[in-house]
């Protein structure tokens, strides 16, 4: 007779797990046989989507181990019920592999592709991940759920207490969360103390969801949850801030970017942070960070010496680097330039300038298509080229050389965007002159306080110390802009 497992008469569905995840994986009968695993396949699925938002939305690569982590003690918890063995025909069902499997038979994520990985030691199996529209859509649909109860529910609001109090004890006395870099320090220290009203963020929601509604009228979009997958991730970025619930700030391996909660949120939600007496206020941004660099990347690409120059002319190229520099970080947008020279509009040239620079070919639009995907151009990446190989010859060609790699765009950030904004002297003057900052990549978030005077020259003190920045490291001052943030 076949051993059967029992759903414990103490077992309830975790508080994370919303009716329609809940019920949707019921439909499986491996999880009607084994219910406790939804547990641990949202948290998979919740850990997985918020892996793809960091990644942009692409596929990304997760280690086993990392899977393991989330079934193991309910494996253990299933065997010890039954007495099953620890291997063994028996356990078959009981394996991570198996879980994977059946959310995928569910269309709830996807494996893109496995490749060999070596550390010089040993190979390592490795795969990709994609987590559907449709898994996305439930888990954003329990963590709705959830995030409700965070704010409404006194029981769960008492228990959230007392866990956030043990959490950052645990962050208080593990070391990985101590940096040897400041800016890492500083926007740890924001995280920990973040905080938002829940009802103008909830007014917000309800503004992005009308939003996505009429947009979804607008373009025709059957697919109704389109609107509640965008939201997915500002509520699962707001739920991190509100629980405090942080990993480690690890720098990315190829741009050296450093992720946050709070780059993961949508711009209309960032003035609703604030840290006790001080507001989220202004944000400082390069302008045309990527493009303004290419200038330098070519000069040392050029001097590296790895492919053919023979046919690049060094006196020219020198000169359409300085002359391309001067445009890009001179009082001007470039960007206007550039559009009046291709007849394109300003917003297509700035998403066509990053788009060709990462190796795309086609540039996403606005406008999206009956299944609420965005829609594509392809004509806006030849009229970029062929404006750098009309006005810039030299250039183009060391550039054609190298875009096909698609390794220009991290290497910028890696090698020219982190060292300005990563800098730890930015992070000190801004606490000298009364801010509270928190890196976004290419720019900063400031956070001032209420009775704050003189904010206007207290950011520019802020900008003159990054050109001069930059002009010590690069030999030019980058230019950046600064928009004020208000509801």
């Amino acid at each position: 007779m076949e051993k059967t497992y029992n759903k414990p008469s103490k077992y309830r569905v975790n508080i994370r797990i919303g009716v329609k995840f809940n019920d949707y994986l019921k439909q499986h009968e491996y999880f009607q046989k084994y219910p406790v695993l939804i547990v641990p396949s949202f948290l998979l699925l919740d850990e997985m989507t918020r892996y793809q938002q960091m990644n942009e939305g692409k596929p990304f690569e997760m280690s086993s181990r990392l899977i393991k982590k989330h079934f193991g003690g309910y494996f253990t918890r299933i065997r010890n019920q039954i007495n099953l063995p620890l291997c063994g025909n028996h356990c078959d069902d009981l394996k991570y592999t198996k879980v994977i499997d059946f959310l995928k038979e569910l269309g709830l994520m996807n494996q893109i592709r496995s490749y060999q990985k070596g550390d010089g030691k040993r190979l390592g199996h490795c795969m990709k991940y994609m987590v559907t529209d449709k898994g996305r859509e439930l888990v954003g649909s329990s963590n709705m759920e959830y995030f409700k109860k965070l704010h409404t529910d006194k029981d769960e609001m008492r228990n959230e207490s007392q866990n956030i109090s043990r959490r950052l004890e645990r962050i208080s006395a593990d070391n990985d969360y101590l940096y040897s870099d400041l800016f890492r320090q500083e926007t740890q220290d924001i995280l920990i103390n973040l905080k938002f009203d829940y009802d103008e963020v909830s007014k917000q929601i309800d503004k992005d969801k009308e939003s996505f509604r009429q947009e979804n009228l607008k373009y025709g979009i059957i697919d109704e949850t389109n609107g509640d997958r965008k939201i997915n991730s500002i509520i699962s970025n707001l739920t991190d801030i509100r629980r405090k619930t942080f990993n480690v700030l690890k720098h990315n391996k190829t741009d050296n970017r450093v992720w946050n909660q709070v780059i993961g949120l949508k711009s209309s939600y960032r003035p609703l942070l604030y840290l006790d007496e001080y507001r989220y206020t202004h944000e400082i941004d390069q302008r045309a960070c990527h493009p303004s660099f290419l200038g330098l990347f070519c000069k040392e690409s050029f001097e590296s010496g790895k492919h053919d120059w023979s046919d690049v002319d060094e006196t020219l190229l020198r000169q359409e680097i300085l002359r391309y520099s001067e445009l890009f970080n001179g009082i001007d947008d470039p960007r206007e330039t550039i559009s009046k020279d291709t007849n394109l509009a300003k917003p297509l040239v700035k998403r066509g300038l990053n788009t060709w620079i990462n190796g795309g070919r086609r540039v996403e639009l606005d406008e999206c298509n009956l299944e609420g995907k965005p829609k594509f151009d392809h004509r806006i990446v030849p009229l970029i080229k062929d404006w750098y190989h009309i006005h810039y010859p030299q250039m183009s060609r060391v550039l054609e050389k190298t875009i096909p790699s698609k390794k220009i765009g991290t290497f910028i950030s890696a090698n020219f965007e982190t060292k300005i904004f990563q800098d730890s002297g930015l992070y000190e003057l801004g606490k000298s002159l009364g801010f509270r900052i928190i890196y976004q990549y290419d720019g900063l978030g400031i956070f001032s306080r209420n009775d704050e005077t003189d904010v206007s020259g207290k950011i520019d003190t802020l900008r003159n110390y990054i050109k001069e920045k930059s002009n010590e490291l690069f030999g030019f001052p980058i230019v950046t802009t600064v928009k004020e943030i208000t509801q």
